[in-house]
């Protein structure tokens, strides 16, 4: 494969700065804080939403203490961030977080939250496009907020700052697995689960989040996987129907019915002829090793550790697209991992040049 020469004007870093990262409320200017402010007034109207507390209101707090002696209150906190990339228009998404590394009483618990496999996923893929069913795609908004009713006792101390309506001083008592709880993540997958089976699904043995709708004759009907609260499915008619009714179970942030949508990540493409995963915006985000001009002629030194870091953390996100869909690059990144821990100047240059062609064709899968 000949890749283009290294991009000059893209060496003044290996990251861009990562736009979802955490905000700072009382640091950032008043426009990010009215965006700030609305996705925490959305955040706190979906945990009323979806009765995820019960206020305990000051005068009750005292009486209720007595009553619980063993509860703890834990802590809240705001997470606010802006998912948008860099080029996009700011989008400020805002989460009320337990301080989950202070919380008592859910020692044992599970705390993983199952997800169908990339074999899965590629097979969901291959069935649908033989089979010629139509993909669809849907994410469950605040899905943590949408699971079982929580078993234990779970005081909570709003945020900083407070919460709109809610007097200063009062307490909340968690009644669903919240954010940040320990539990949070499979108390979702359990509610998901109990209603998949309910709906006359059949879960994958050895697969922890796929499931198969079977006719009488145990013919596949359809294929439904999840990725957390991200849903992907296919298949006929029957299935349709099936989905309609997990559909009327959970609120939906979005539902993808189009021939092109974003699946974790991905870009997923259906057309006549089969179905085609991209992932064009992940490299963008990706800046080549700085490299100059009398460093690029020392092809035979050996990389220093910050130059092997760098290294590292670029071969590790191509690695990802490989996986995913860049199997054009596949024998290269492949390459650059066996010779990371002797890893010589002439595999940085290597390296910038694979980054580059991939930028320079985003749409390949």
């Amino acid at each position: 494969m000949e890749f283009p020469a290294e991009d000059r004007d893209h060496q003044e870093g290996y990251l861009l700065k990562d736009q979802s990262k955490e905000l700072h409320y009382h640091k950032e200017t008043d426009a990010v804080k009215q965006g700030i402010d609305n996705a925490r007034l959305k955040e706190w109207g979906n945990w009323q939403g979806f009765e995820a507390v019960d206020i305990i209101l000051p005068e009750d707090v005292p009486a209720y203490l007595k009553e619980h002696k063993d509860a703890e209150i834990t802590p809240t906190r705001w997470v606010d961030n802006n998912k948008a990339q860099p080029w996009e228009d700011p989008r400020y998404k805002s989460r009320i977080v337990v301080r989950g590394d202070l919380e008592t009483g859910a020692e044992g618990a599970r705390t993983d939250s199952p997800t169908a496999s990339s074999m899965m996923f590629n097979l969901l893929l291959s069935i649908t496009a033989n089979k010629r069913w139509r993909l669809r795609g849907g994410d469950i908004t605040a899905s943590f907020l949408q699971g079982d009713v929580i078993t234990r006792t779970l005081i909570l101390r709003p945020p900083p700052g407070g919460l709109p309506g809610v007097p200063e001083g009062a307490l909340l008592r968690a009644r669903k697995p919240v954010y940040g709880t320990k539990d949070a993540p499979r108390g979702f997958w359990k509610r998901l689960h109990r209603v998949a089976l309910s709906k006359g699904l059949r879960a994958i043995p050895g697969e922890h989040a796929a499931y198969v709708l079977q006719d009488k004759h145990h013919g596949l009907q359809g294929i439904v996987i999840a990725h957390v609260d991200d849903l992907l499915w296919s298949g006929s008619e029957a299935m349709d129907k099936v989905m309609d009714e997990i559909i009327k179970e959970f609120k939906f942030g979005a539902l993808e019915f189009g021939d092109k949508f974003d699946y974790c990540g991905r870009t997923v493409e259906q057309g006549k002829d089969g179905i085609t995963i991209t992932v064009p915006n992940n490299a963008a985000k990706l800046r080549p090793i700085h490299l100059g001009a009398e460093r690029r002629r020392q092809k035979d030194h050996y990389v220093t550790e910050q130059e092997r870091a760098q290294l590292r953390s670029i071969v590790g996100s191509l690695n990802w697209l490989v996986r995913v869909c860049r199997v054009d690059i596949a024998y290269e990144v492949h390459r650059l991992q066996a010779v990371m821990q002797k890893a010589m100047v002439e595999d940085l240059i290597m390296c910038n040049q694979i980054l580059n062609y991939v930028k320079k064709t985003p749409n390949k899968g």
